[in-house]
């Protein structure tokens, strides 16, 4: 059982800031980036490996079972106390852009879509 949500006056100083990788080779550079731009933010990182190898072996492109991965995905940030997810894959796309959808009006981001 997962703790109850935290708010940002009760727990963290600064939003909790959900990262979620597909790729472990992306773990390090964007902590790196947070480390360098927003380093007061509190980070919390979540990855699944498989996404991008399932992907590619499935066919299914990105289907239902891939939307609800990201689903779940994004459920888990919330519930840990994240106020903002930033998927950190852009592969996934419309998987991402279904979460911000559902999570709104909280910020779900692409890294494609930062700096625009």
């Amino acid at each position: 059982m997962l703790p109850a949500p935290a708010t940002k006056d009760s727990v963290f100083p600064m939003p909790r800031i959900a990262l979620i990788h597909a790729l472990a080779h992306s773990v390090a550079p964007i902590n790196g980036a947070f480390e360098r731009d927003w380093p007061q933010a509190v980070r919390m990182n979540l990855l699944d490996d498989s996404l991008s190898a399932d992907l590619a072996a499935g066919g299914g492109g990105l289907d239902g079972a891939m939307h609800e991965r990201f689903a779940r995905l994004a459920r888990y940030a919330v519930d840990t106390g994240a106020e903002g997810i930033l998927f950190t894959c852009s592969a996934f796309g419309p998987c991402i852009d279904a979460v911000a959808r559902t999570h709104a009006p909280m910020p779900v981001l692409r890294p494609n879509v930062l700096g625009d």
